[in-house]
């Protein structure tokens, strides 16, 4: 920007130079930077560019000493009577000048629809209405109806549901909205008569809205007797007579009754099993109509019995329901004593078990001893008119085999002393099992040289070493019981090796 200096000399201010104040003024409003000129002349309105804009234009007028670049790009406009703010666009139009653009909203530019036509019912449940696209502002008629909203009957709508270009005659819309009168209905309902326990009904169907009876049929409600169903039980195509609807309703009127139900006992784990008569019968399917008559047990509502069997000829309906009485327990657990080396038996009888198979609940009957719980029994024995048993063995230390207190005997060679026991088996005792059993003596296990009976009772004799049985000490008293001795013993005793009957070998020495 250009500065310029005004010299102002003081004789050309005094009072006999005071004409010359209004030029002096002049030239220095003229070469003072401008900056508040910046303007536009006047906006034109260049019309629609687009789906809801129009174009206003000007030409700049004054820079404010800018350049018109700058100018145009800081100045704003009124249009309108509206600060439209700065222009969308600018333009240098060389000796045209500097040019501006605004685009501004306007309703008066949008493509519009004619009346909403009603094209009548176009499938269950739905109406369809047109109108042609009018007032178009670009050539691309399929994207401004699709942008384009409506209001019909009272909504509004963004968009119709269909664009049909239709050439000359324009670009069309169609919508598509719910309409609870575009459905078919049904004629009166008839009673036709009873089928295997069932009513049935039937009527046609009137004010159908497409050609495809059949799927109106099966999508068309039907209110009977104050209920409502979803649709038909059968759709039957008649031709020209049109599509006619069947339903099939449960009707006590149509079925015989069941009599008194009386209890026929357990019939399984947890399960009774009840029957009655069928009475007054309807049809001669009897097993069918049994299947499909209902009726209140204990005041619970059944649909029908579980099955249907005949007894003669008489058909008897049988209800099969949970009851606990059915489940059955254990009793009591009694102590048979000692059955096996180192195992108690306990055996219990299966109570509330009426009806029910025994040998296939027993195994499966869960319960609880001394504090623990077993899933079954160890075996089930079936006592017949006794019943069905369980038994249940446990480890118990007092049923274990063992060989009585030990009585001292005499010296049988040098060092060498024989000592008898009882064999104590809570279970039954025998020889082999005998043997297999050994006795402490000081801390050393023994086995019985022999096992004898005698006097109704195993008796096993064991040979162990004895200095107290030494070649000049041979004497004992026999009958009484060597006294344990601590491991710190002074004595030498030793258990006798594996020959245990062996006697005192030849050559050995006296100490």
């Amino acid at each position: 920007m250009r500065h310029f200096k005004v010299n102002f000399n003081k004789q050309l201010w005094d009072r006999t130079s005071l004409w010359a104040s209004p030029l002096i003024v002049l030239l220095f409003l003229a070469f003072l930077p401008n900056t508040f000129a910046q303007s536009w002349f006047p906006a034109k309105d260049d019309g629609c560019i687009g789906d809801g804009k129009r174009q206003w234009s000007a030409r700049l007028n004054q820079t404010g000493g800018n350049s018109w670049e700058d100018a145009a790009n800081q100045t704003p406009i009124y249009i309108l009577g509206v600060d439209q703010g700065t222009p969308d666009k600018t333009s240098n139009h060389g000796l045209g000048g500097m040019w501006g653009e605004w685009y501004l909203n306007d309703n008066t530019c949008k493509a519009n629809w004619s009346d909403w036509k009603d094209n009548g019912c176009t499938g269950t449940g739905k109406r369809t209405y047109y109108a042609r696209l009018e007032n178009t502002r670009t050539n691309d008629w399929k994207n401004e109806c699709e942008n384009t909203s409506f209001d019909l009957n009272g909504k509004t709508y963004s968009k119709p549901t269909r664009c049909i270009d239709k050439g000359v005659l324009g670009m069309w819309g169609e919508i598509d909205v719910t309409d609870g009168t575009c459905k078919a209905n049904w004629s009166d309902w008839t009673e036709q008569g009873c089928n295997n326990g069932m009513k049935t009904y039937y009527a046609r169907l009137e004010h159908t809205v497409t050609n495809n009876w059949k799927n109106e049929c099966e999508n068309t409600s039907v209110t009977l007797n104050g209920k409502t169903y979803v649709k038909p039980t059968r759709c039957i195509d008649k031709g020209v007579l049109g599509m006619w609807g069947e339903i099939d309703l449960v009707d006590a009127s149509c079925v015989g009754n069941w009599g008194s139900w009386v209890d026929e006992g357990c019939s399984g784990y947890g399960f009774r099993r009840f029957s009655a008569k069928l009475e007054n019968a309807k049809t001669k399917d009897l097993k069918n109509e049994g299947k499909l008559i209902g009726f209140t047990f204990r005041e619970k509502i059944y649909p029908g019995p579980s099955e249907c069997v005949y007894r003669g000829d008489n058909m008897y309906g049988i209800l099969i329901i949970k009851d606990k009485t059915c489940e059955p327990e254990w009793g009591d657990w009694n102590d048979k004593g000692c059955t096996s080396d180192g195992i108690r038996t306990y055996s219990a009888q299966l109570e509330n078990a009426t009806g029910i198979e025994l040998s296939d609940q027993c195994p499966n009957i869960d319960f609880r001893f001394q504090d623990i719980d077993y899933p079954k029994p160890t075996r089930c024995i079936n006592k017949g008119a006794e019943g069905m048993w369980g038994e249940i063995e446990v480890s118990d230390g007092n049923c274990k085999a063992h060989w009585g207190p030990a009585q001292r005997g005499d010296c049988i060679g040098d060092n060498m002393r024989q000592y008898t026991a009882v064999l104590q088996a809570p279970a039954g005792a025998s020889e082999s099992l005998g043997r297999s059993l050994s006795s402490s003596f000081r801390s050393k296990a023994v086995f019985p040289s022999t096992v004898s009976w005698k006097n109704d009772q195993y008796l096993g004799t064991f040979v162990v070493e004895d200095t107290g049985c030494a070649a000049n000490n041979t004497t004992s008293t026999p009958g009484t019981t060597p006294t344990p001795q601590k491991s710190t013993t002074t004595q030498n005793m030793k258990v006798a090796p594996s020959k245990s009957n062996k006697m005192l070998k030849k050559g050995n020495k006296t100490p």
